[in-house]
């Protein structure tokens, strides 16, 4: 995994046949000065039983060994656990990340059994971050009327960032004429996340209003609502600047 400020990670997802054929991934989020920060696991819908109790452990290690949380509870299908607080480290974050990765050990068995040394499951999750940036100057942007659609397209900066659109409409919502940004995908074929920062420029370029949005894509999921102003707020745009941060899984 590549750990960056403030966001979610899942692992696959893992079978244990020892546990009644349960199936499990974990969670962890990362901030820009502990790594990682919050960790929790998750069973998935399966074949086993309504509820199991188990215990778990979720570690990470630097050079004086593990620093790790453990806990215990009833597990039902679907169902994620609290997340829990790992410990400061004392690591430097380039001596304890090379290559700019974390590796994690999730370990789990039954409550009052011993952890089974026979199932072993070793799985790994790569994320691409891709960075752009695009200012669009909307023209006549007062005279937008509801139901009408504005489009800008937005090319990856490589073969593996797909093409989005940026797509601006006009709706009421809670009593209030306000402007709707979505953002589509077309093309999409991966599972990825957005976080963006929008803008609203005046005629001079400078910002007046923004934004941090996020929001995420899937293959089932090709257009998401982005971000949303009120049209008496943004009444002096002329410029849209937006700069997503993609990262792909």
């Amino acid at each position: 995994m590549s750990p960056t400020r403030d966001r979610c990670y899942w692992s696959p997802e893992f079978t244990i046949q020892s546990m009644e054929m349960t199936t499990w991934l974990v969670y962890l989020t990362f901030d820009s000065l502990r790594l990682p920060a919050l960790g929790s696991i998750k069973r998935m819908k399966d074949g086993g039983p309504k509820s199991i109790q188990i215990e778990f452990e979720l570690a990470y290690f630097d050079s004086n060994g593990s620093t790790s949380i453990k806990s215990s509870a009833y597990f039902r299908k679907n169902v994620c656990s609290r997340e829990f607080e790992f410990p400061e480290m004392d690591e430097a974050r380039s001596e304890f990340c090379p290559k700019d990765s974390v590796t994690v050990r999730c370990r789990i068995w039954r409550k009052g059994t011993e952890i089974s040394k026979s199932e072993l499951c070793f799985a790994s999750t790569h994320y691409d971050v891709y960075q752009r940036h695009h200012v669009w100057a909307v023209k006549r942007f007062n005279l937008v009327l509801q139901g009408e659609k504005r489009i800008h397209v937005l090319n990856g900066s490589t073969k593996e960032c797909p093409q989005m659109i940026l797509i601006l409409s006009l709706a009421e919502s809670n009593g209030q004429e306000c402007v709707f940004l979505h953002l589509e995908a077309p093309h999409l074929k991966n599972v990825f996340t957005v976080e963006a920062e929008i803008s609203l420029l005046d005629a001079e370029g400078m910002v007046f209003l923004s934004k941090q949005e996020r929001t995420h894509f899937h293959p089932s999921k090709k257009i998401c609502k982005l971000s949303i102003f009120e049209k008496n707020g943004g009444g002096g745009c002329h410029a849209i600047n937006c700069y997503p941060m993609m990262c792909y899984s």
